[in-house]
């Protein structure tokens, strides 16, 4: 009928488009979205996270610029609020 049957990693109409978890121009590199940006980011066309605002860090697991906590929702300062003579958690 002239439709086309996609090898593994691929789908689309023309099984030009990646499928699921696979990235890159052979759709060779795997990147997952929980399991490899940690629900925090999403996988760009090279499978590496792109980290949503405030997380950080290849694999999104770290916060950006003062921020801690699991959500990097408190902000602290290690020379102010640990009078530098410790670090924020």
């Amino acid at each position: 009928d002239g439709s086309c049957e996609c090898y593994e990693g691929f789908e689309g109409e023309r099984c030009d488009v990646c499928s699921a978890t696979g990235y890159g121009p052979d759709c060779a590199l795997s990147c997952n979205e929980t399991t490899t940006c940690g629900d925090n980011g999403r996988c760009n066309d090279f499978a590496t996270c792109e980290c949503y605002p405030p997380f950080a860090g290849p694999t999104c697991a770290l916060c950006e610029g003062g921020l801690s906590g699991p959500e990097c929702e408190v902000s602290c300062n290690a020379e102010d609020d640990c009078s530098s003579n410790g670090r924020c958690l």
